[in-house]
């Protein structure tokens, strides 16, 4: 069979046991989806005397929920983490293709805020609160009829933007000038923030993104009232406690039109901004800030993860829903017509995962490249995984428990790449896969598992070893170290109590470009995987191990003579990390150039 028609098969198959689960209410639904071409938000700052009135409004209380401030731009100083975070009110507009093979769009608005959630520790996450959309639609919260009017437009060489909403609770028309916006890189907070997304009645999904996001560089304009007001603004945001009447502070708005910040004759890029709603009562009335997204932004969802637990009728309802649209699905997978999607996490909950680097020695660097060999016109890159290590030329192994996916106990030996002529991150290059089960991959195809695989965390002590064919195996053993968190805990996930510490670690995290790396997962033959992953992802701490107390032996593996032999970094991750994987997503181009 052909590489295309071992892709369909097997994944078809894949989803078809997909959407039979969907249906039993075994298996979580997954889409993904791509936010292009106009994505708008606008950002709003919550009034500080509203914010107990907008949560008593939306009863968050009942679901443990509470309104959090964010920040979503990031700033060129060092000053960064201390600058003030913001209670926002944003709405959030974009264009989204109607499926793989339908070149129209549907046109959705969705308001939004950033709350803190017990299932999302401590950073914000995301909230719908209300929804108007150009078809008709469901959410957690029941049907979203069709609006007369939504509408995201973009003038010819991205100059204009148009957004118009005539719904039931929100009548909006903005006219913007994009010539006027600014380019600026989104802040940690933002990103994170794509980690889970709820509703008022405290459904949630769990979100994916990748570089498209994290990485992201937004058109920006910034409220255009004067620095002083602004400052004062600045001053206000902070909650008041419950209880406490009144405002935190006293402000004056200024008299000042909302499109100019003094009296000169500077254009401003908003033309036209008209807008009435049910939440004009809790927001200032200009807007702090509007974004527009001109690259095209990958996301994914898991879907009502928790409605089993919420409502048993909106349970069976996502059931009959999303196995419905599964099944289709996974017949457009197994005719070629659909990419397929299958979720896969890295568990936690027996052991942790590691990352054991090797440093390649610089008289081998080419050897490996002409052993592997690399397909044409990718070359080995230096990569820096945690925010405070070297950059270096690493062959890295990546040990690991899975479900979804290639269930089961996993080693993965990679080392990272890049496209010749072209400035991007780098990424990932899997040398070789180890299995404790059956598994297939664009290389070997059918792999069968390896005679011994074993990872076991006893008295303290991780130890992990394999053995194949040919008098190969590895070993490593080192004490498990004390858990990374940051911000006082670890984003509402528990360590499991069978990780019992016995030395003292240093703590960092795992870099936002290195993440980048699993956007696009190579393989031997140049076919390659691509990966979102969940906001928790992007803010993973993990553990360095001291190189003193690692014993490793890697003597008989294919990479050892490539490497030096001891490891310049081990890091440990005692967090679950959620990704949905695009299996082969470029075998069709390959086997077209091929031919």
């Amino acid at each position: 069979a052909s590489r295309v028609g071992l892709k369909t098969s097997i994944y078809g198959g894949f989803a078809y046991g997909r959407a039979a689960g969907v249906a039993a209410g075994t298996t979580n639904p997954v889409e993904n989806y791509d936010w292009h071409n106009a994505v708008v938000v606008h950002n709003w700052e919550i009034r500080p005397d509203k914010i107990d009135e907008l949560e008593d409004y939306l009863h968050l209380a009942d679901i443990g929920v509470s309104i959090a401030p964010v920040r979503i731009l990031e700033q060129d100083d060092d000053e960064n983490e201390d600058r003030p975070k913001i209670y926002l009110l944003s709405l959030s507009c974009k264009q989204i293709d109607v499926s793989d093979q339908d070149p129209r769009t549907t046109n959705q608005c969705d308001w939004m805020m950033y709350v803190q959630a017990p299932e999302s520790g401590p950073e914000p996450t995301l909230m719908i609160i209300e929804s108007a959309y150009d078809f008709e639609a469901v959410s957690p919260l029941g049907p979203i009829p069709q609006s007369p009017l939504v509408e995201v437009a973009v003038g010819d060489e991205n100059n204009t933007i148009v957004v118009q909403i005539d719904s039931t609770d929100t009548q909006l028309e903005l006219l913007l000038d994009a010539t006027l916006l600014s380019p600026q890189k989104v802040d940690k907070d933002f990103v994170y923030s794509f980690d889970k997304l709820y509703w008022p009645n405290g459904v949630y999904s769990r979100l994916f993104s990748d570089g498209s996001l994290s990485l992201a560089k937004p058109l920006v304009l910034n409220r255009s009232d004067n620095a002083a007001d602004n400052e004062e603004d600045r001053k206000c945001t902070g909650k008041k406690k419950k209880g406490q009447k009144g405002s935190r502070c006293s402000k004056k708005k200024s008299k000042k039109s909302d499109k100019s910040s003094d009296d000169t004759d500077t254009p401003s890029a908003i033309i036209i901004l008209d807008h009435t709603s049910r939440w004009s009562e809790f927001i200032d009335q200009s807007p702090y800030q509007i974004m527009y997204f001109p690259e095209t932004i990958t996301l994914g969802a898991e879907i009502w993860l928790n409605a089993v637990d919420i409502d048993t009728e909106l349970f069976a309802a996502r059931a009959e829903i999303y196995s419905n649209r599964a099944t289709i699905e996974a017949a457009e997978v197994a005719a070629g017509l659909r990419e397929p999607i299958a979720a896969f996490v890295v568990e936690t909950d027996n052991v942790p995962s590691y990352y054991i680097n090797f440093r390649i020695r610089d008289d081998r660097l080419h050897d490996l490249e002409a052993a592997i060999p690399l397909p044409d016109g990718l070359t080995i890159a230096p990569t820096r995984m945690r925010k405070n290590g070297p950059l270096e030329y690493i062959v890295t192994l990546n040990m690991y428990e899975a479900s979804g996916l290639s269930p089961g106990l996993r080693g993965e030996w990679s080392t990272f790449v890049e496209l010749d002529g072209i400035s991007s991150e780098p990424h990932f290059f899997v040398l070789e896969a180890v299995s404790s089960t059956p598994s297939f991959d664009p290389v070997n195809l059918f792999t069968a598992p390896a005679l011994s695989i074993e990872y076991n965390l006893e008295m303290g002590v991780l130890t992990s070893s394999y053995s194949l064919p040919n008098d190969v195996s590895y070993f490593l053993s080192f004490p498990m170290p004390e858990s990374c968190n940051f911000q006082g805990q670890q984003r509402g996930r528990k360590t499991s109590t069978q990780h019992r510490f016995t030395a003292e670690s240093k703590c960092d995290e795992l870099l936002f470009k290195y993440w980048v790396s699993n956007d696009i997962i190579y393989w031997g033959n140049g076919i390659y995987d691509r990966g979102i992953y969940d906001g928790n992802a992007v803010a993973t701490p993990v553990s360095i191990i001291d190189p003193s107390l690692i014993a490793v032996d890697i003597s008989s593996t294919p990479w050892a003579e490539f490497v030096e032999p001891n490891p310049s970094d081990l890091l440990v991750v005692q967090q679950p990390l959620h990704f949905l994987i695009s299996p082969m997503f470029n075998v069709e181009e390959l086997d077209t150039c091929e031919r």
